[in-house]
């Protein structure tokens, strides 16, 4: 009989400790895919800036030997 009342108040609590626990889950869910999406925004961002600063140097070398052939074949 004991057991049954035990059991009687634990099925009782769980309704109230179940949306906790949901939410403790929820919580760190959307933590991982929020730091998931950082990290992901973080290198893409990166690889677009390398992306650019290469294409900044390439244009840069070609508007250099663009220039030095413009002077050899005006000498």
């Amino acid at each position: 009989m004991h057991a049954l009342i035990v059991l009687a108040k634990h099925k009782q609590k769980a309704p109230f400790m179940m949306p906790f626990s949901l939410y403790l889950d929820w919580l760190y869910i959307s933590s991982i895919i929020s730091f998931t999406s950082w990290l992901t925004n973080a290198c893409l961002c990166n690889v677009f800036s390398i992306a650019l600063d290469i294409e900044g140097l390439l244009d840069s070398a070609w508007e250099i030997s663009c220039r030095t052939y413009a002077k050899s074949e005006a000498s």
